[in-house]
């Protein structure tokens, strides 16, 4: 089994287990706060995506790729295969968005992206690798405040590491393909930067499963005892000259063999 789906069906138990019952802004959750995954799958040439249910990373892709070009519209996401941020648009489909847009320059002019790869760079042993997208000011106006909001890059040894910081986690449905973003993010900085993809730290806030999911939990983990011996798959990579010339198209996991599709928007 893959370090990675290990790592989450462990977190997965824990909330259930330990997790404290809330009543969200968007549903009633149980949660747990300060988890933490470590994910080597990297270093190992595999890509965390999960086995126990099929994960649409294209789509996933397709949003990092729209995040580095500055998305102000669903159809920003749409011409990239990302097809599920219509429901925050507005009525003409425009999108506020400081995931993507605070990162490369949008509102301040400083290309946060740019910048990390320059220091990388230019001073591997430096502390100030990191890219932050939330900003107060602009909370008010967004269509969606970021959940994922600080990153950061360590140089250790051949490999860049990777942290990524989470105020708030929907296990189920978001955290996988958080992952996949997180994990194509750090191949693109280290191919970028001379280095090969290291280790992911995913540092989780309010860490929760929406109670009308844990019907759909207990059938993914179900078809996760069916493929638990199944290590995440290699993958393929095709480098970019800069960040935002990266579509869904150069990554592919060509042996990616996962359990069917769970629907967790279904209420059973």
């Amino acid at each position: 089994m893959s370090d990675y789906e290990s790592e989450y069906v462990g977190l997965i138990q824990a909330i259930i287990n330990h997790g404290i019952d809330k009543q969200g802004r968007n549903g009633k959750t149980t949660s747990i706060f300060g988890a933490q995954l470590v994910l080597d799958d990297l270093r190992e040439g595999k890509f965390p995506v999960l086995n126990g249910r099929k994960i649409h990373y294209k789509g996933v892709l397709g949003e990092l790729a729209a995040f580095f070009n500055r998305p102000e519209t669903i159809e920003d996401f749409k011409k990239q295969g990302c097809n599920y941020w219509s429901k925050w648009a507005n009525e003409h489909g425009e999108l506020t968005l400081d995931y993507g847009n605070a990162w490369t320059g949008s509102y301040d002019g400083i290309d946060q992206v740019e910048g990390v790869i320059q220091s990388i760079r230019n001073d591997p042993n430096g502390r100030r690798h990191l890219i932050t997208g939330w900003v107060p000011e602009n909370i008010p106006a967004l269509s969606l405040p970021c959940c994922h909001y600080a990153y950061q890059w360590y140089v250790n040894g051949e490999y860049l590491d990777m942290i990524w910081i989470q105020r708030s986690v929907d296990t189920l449905i978001g955290l996988p393909s958080d992952v996949v973003l997180a994990a194509a993010w750090n191949i693109i900085m280290a191919q970028l930067t001379g280095y090969k993809p290291g280790t992911l730290i995913m540092q989780l806030g309010d860490t929760h499963i929406y109670q009308e999911h844990l019907n759909a939990t207990m059938k993914y983990l179900d078809q996760w005892t069916m493929v638990q011996h199944q290590e995440c798959p290699p993958y393929q990579y095709w480098p970019v000259d800069t960040y935002d010339k990266f579509t869904a198209s150069n990554i592919e996991l060509p042996l990616y063999a996962p359990a069917k599709h769970i629907n967790f928007l279904l209420k059973e």
